[in-house]
């Protein structure tokens, strides 16, 4: 009888070591950010536009930098830029090599970006955080895409990565 209550004291005691309980907390899941791009509009540029813009030539690169392939992890933008004094206006080209913008964006969670593909092959644009690519969005050739990207964290530090190859230019807004 002794042993019977030995044994049944002991398997009540691994039940309720070995059976969950129910407990006061839940698993957290990590705070996954939502990022979304929404596209504002798509206009076919005029042929006028592009033709003004291939008979400057040699086109100057302003508000990017161009990324080696060798050192592309190490070249993220460091700066920030103040997007309440203004817009941040960029244009570049380039055949081999990805360009970014020189500056990341932070202190929002709503930005509009415009970007015009003055080239004749497909334009792809990343939007960046440090560690990892948000949203991408593509822009046809001799083609203008406004789009609204929103859903960031006040302190993310965003960039935009241009793939090559590439001829555009735009801006970024805040918007809140």
């Amino acid at each position: 009888m002794k042993l019977k209550r030995t044994i049944v004291a002991l398997l009540t005691s691994l039940s309720i070591i070995c059976v969950p309980a129910s407990v006061c907390a839940e698993t957290a899941t990590p705070n996954e950010e939502s990022i979304s791009m929404h596209i504002i509009s798509v206009e076919k540029m005029s042929d006028a536009e592009i033709n003004a813009h291939n008979m400057l030539g040699n086109h100057e690169t302003t508000g990017l930098t161009e990324i080696n392939p060798i050192t592309r992890g190490l070249s993220r933008p460091d700066t920030a830029w103040d997007l309440s004094t203004g817009d941040y206006s960029f244009s570049g080209s380039a055949s081999n090599s990805d360009l970014y913008t020189n500056y990341y964006f932070t202190g929002y969670t709503k930005y509009q970006v415009q970007i015009k593909n003055y080239s004749n092959t497909t334009l792809t644009a990343k939007v960046k955080t440090f560690w990892s690519t948000k949203e991408e969005l593509t822009v046809a050739p001799g083609y203008t895409v406004n789009a609204e990207c929103s859903g960031f964290q006040i302190d993310d530090k965003a960039y935009i990565l241009f793939q090559a190859p590439s001829d555009f230019s735009g801006w970024i807004r805040k918007l809140g």
